[in-house]
């Protein structure tokens, strides 16, 4: 069941009403240490925060290993120990900012206490505990879309716990954006004549929107080089603006790892082979630095670092090209505003250098020349069956 905003917020205000003066602060018990064994109900202290064993443990940090009962974790917060004489006061102009179909940016003003230092922040949603960060601003995900929450927080030093700000409702947006929610799948890494789809994208709930959305754009900048280049020249447009996106599901790692929200396109550990020395990222991008049409690393004006638009995020000159593929991928291939574009641009780099080789006898036709059977080879291609609504 969804609640509206007010009630929400009269629930919340209720319920903070309801809570007493916090409790004083705990006498600090000896502090943990690795080597020492705590037994059920042995206290243990760390960084002002009282622990209080739940069983046998020993060399199990409690302030990484906490939880209630039934957590599991060998550790239970008690509760703030130390020398400052009250809880710090109550933050305030708690705000958001950045709200999605998913996620909001909490922030609010920091609170300080003379002679004692705020150790952190408790971040409530609805009422419970989601984060405790050390500054004031917290980044919350995971949120359903058009669905309203109720968010407060307190200030932590080592007396105890503030009393909570004042709510906030936030409203989360619809997914998709105002073109209705997506739906359906894309399916890729297709076996074709041996089997389904190995990988699939579920676009229900909106995840991949922003990413999808990035890419086509991309694919609209590059038909337009394309045709700024070489006018009258005749091509497949659908398929040029669609083939960005269909080269990073061919040539990545896991695409289905994105999270909206995140500026990376592969945010996971478990992607992160791309980006090693020469691999080039997302989309294999690992030939920018040679010039396609000398093949060298001479600056004759084919390498993709010629280009004003896109060369100072590639991190590379011609003066230090030869070294490319002894250093990691620049982290600007994996952005995904940034990694569609300099797709779109390695593209028509690969069509310059082309029309410039491939003259005469069965080499590349002049553009416009004659009409294009099928579609010309300015991209990479991927076999791709989708489903979608926007």
């Amino acid at each position: 069941m969804k609640l509206a905003p007010a009630t929400l917020l009269a629930a919340a205000s209720a319920l903070m009403s309801s809570v007493g003066a916090p409790a004083s602060a705990l006498a600090c018990a000896a502090p943990w240490s690795a080597s020492a064994i705590y037994t059920a109900g042995g206290q243990a202290s760390e960084n002002g925060i009282v622990y209080r064993a739940n069983w046998w443990t020993q060399n199990q940090d409690p302030a990484a290993n906490n939880g209630g009962a039934g957590s599991g974790e060998p550790w239970t917060k008690v509760g703030s120990c130390s020398s400052c004489a009250a809880p710090p006061p109550t933050p305030k102009g708690l705000s958001a900012s950045g709200t999605t179909s998913s996620a909001t940016t909490l922030t609010w003003t920091a609170v300080t206490v003379p002679a004692c230092t705020v150790t952190g922040y408790d971040v409530y949603e609805n009422g419970a505990l989601i984060g405790n960060p050390a500054g004031s601003s917290f980044a919350v995900s995971g949120l359903t879309p058009k669905t309203a929450y109720v968010f407060t927080v307190a200030a932590v030093d080592s007396a105890d716990a503030s009393a909570k700000s004042a709510p906030l409702a936030v409203t989360t947006a619809s997914a998709g954006g105002g073109g209705g929610a997506s739906s359906g799948a894309i399916n890729f890494h297709l076996l074709i004549g041996a089997g389904p789809a190995a990988d699939t994208l579920a676009l229900t709930g909106g995840n991949y929107d922003d990413l999808i959305m990035s890419n086509i754009i991309a694919g609209v900048m590059y038909g337009h080089i394309v045709e700024e280049g070489y006018p009258g020249i005749r091509f497949n447009k659908d398929y040029l603006i669609g083939s960005i996106f269909a080269q990073l599901l061919q040539e990545n790692t896991a695409t289905y790892y994105y999270q909206a929200g995140d500026n990376r396109i592969d945010p996971s550990p478990n992607q992160q082979a791309v980006m090693g020395a020469g691999q080039g990222g997302p989309y294999q991008i690992n030939n920018y630095a040679v010039d396609l049409v000398a093949g060298s690393y001479a600056p004759q004006g084919h390498s993709l670092i010629n280009y004003v638009a896109i060369q100072k995020n590639i991190g590379f000159t011609m003066a230090n090209a030869a070294s490319q593929y002894a250093k990691p991928t620049p982290p600007s291939f994996n952005n995904k505003y940034y990694g569609p574009m300099l797709t779109a641009f390695f593209h028509y780099n690969d069509m310059v250098a082309l029309s410039v080789t491939g003259k005469g006898a069965n080499g590349w036709p002049p553009p416009g020349s004659r009409p294009m059977t099928k579609p010309s080879r300015i991209s990479s291609t991927c076999r791709t069956v989708s489903s979608t609504s926007f």
